[in-house]
């Protein structure tokens, strides 16, 4: 996080917000845990209808919504019902509480404007302070928004399903486990070069409100010159630098991606292949397939996540750190003011 000056920045305001973070987090872990009883009420249902021994934690479970089908069907359609109703009302309160938080940024950007000393302003063109305020402010959702309602959910969940499957299986979680530092270590990569691209590119995109704030501006003399076409030719150049950067960014997530399809196709295959063999020997029913198939798939979307949100996070630092930089050069305060 040191390296990420313009989300650090935005500490300042979550501090003013504290008693709703905390509030989120608590909420967060109990739908987390509500998302995995949905699961365990499917493998239920399986075990129930194939005749199959109940085993594991779908013990508690059956003594809880029952030992019928219809029962079990109609407790699954109960907590799925909660767990969406819950997960609604968490993802608009972390969305209005971003669009708020916004809402404070742009007004003290627009007082950093106003006091800045004479002449300071002009080292930043118009176009360019104009995608500061209208453009690069909106990353703000991807370092709050996103975050808080994806990743934190997901590494909730990751968590208690490694939990829940280490105390069913040890060594179905074991095997579960061996690829998720593989999985963090190409996420953090990716995000990386995904930062160093975007920096760039905000940059270009800068330059882009330059160039047009500059043409329009001019457009009496531009015409009376007739220098429409050599204008033309340089604003194409800048929206293809900008393509090239999107193009090489995408190739590198190709390659991210399809590496992340063969780590997750192996992980899902060396636990099929052994949780087989504990239904040979009665250890595991079919119930138990369908379980460890969801925890599986939400440990490793969860890894995932990782990789897309630290990609918005480095990307939307890019952008943030241009932001406050308008802070810089007030008449009313020192640089070390964080208001």
């Amino acid at each position: 996080m040191s390296k990420l000056k313009g989300v650090n920045e935005l500490f300042h305001y979550l501090k003013k917000h504290k008693i709703f973070l905390i509030f989120i987090l608590l909420f967060s872990i109990v739908i987390s845990i509500i998302s995995l009883l949905p699961t365990q009420i499917v493998g239920l249902l399986v075990d129930n209808i194939t005749g199959s021994n109940v085993t594991g934690s779908k013990k508690i479970l059956q003594s809880i919504v029952g030992t019928t089908p219809n029962t079990i069907i109609l407790s699954f359609g109960i907590f799925y019902l909660i767990q969406n109703i819950f997960s609604q009302f968490y993802g608009y309160s972390v969305t209005r509480f971003t669009y708020k938080i916004i809402e404070e940024v742009r007004c003290d950007i627009f007082n950093w404007l106003m006091l800045r000393k004479n002449g300071t302003l002009e080292h930043n063109d118009t176009g360019d302070v104009i995608t500061r305020c209208t453009s690069d402010i909106e990353q703000i959702v991807r370092v709050i928004a996103g975050p808080l309602n994806g990743f934190l959910t997901n590494i909730l969940k990751m968590a208690l399903s490694i939990l829940v499957l280490a105390i069913w299986n040890f060594k179905i979680a074991l095997f579960s486990i061996v690829l998720i530092p593989i999985i963090y270590k190409l996420s953090i990569w990716i995000s990386k070069i995904n930062k160093k691209i975007a920096i760039e590119e905000r940059k270009t995109i800068g330059g882009l409100g330059n160039q047009l704030s500059d043409i329009l501006r001019n457009m009496p003399i531009v015409k009376s010159f007739n220098t429409e076409s050599s204008e033309t030719i340089l604003l194409k150049e800048t929206s293809k630098s900008i393509f090239n950067y999107r193009k090489t960014n995408l190739n590198y997530f190709n390659i991210y991606w399809l590496t992340i399809a063969f780590l997750n196709t192996l992980g899902f295959l060396s636990a099929f292949i052994f949780i087989k063999s504990e239904i040979d020997i009665g250890q595991c029913t079919a119930g138990d397939i369908v379980v460890a198939y969801t925890y599986l798939t939400n440990m490793y979307s969860a890894m995932v996540s990782i990789s897309r949100y630290a990609t918005d996070i480095f990307n939307a630092d890019a952008a943030l750190s241009r932001l406050f930089e308008l802070r810089e050069g007030r008449d009313d305060v020192n640089n070390n003011d964080k208001s």
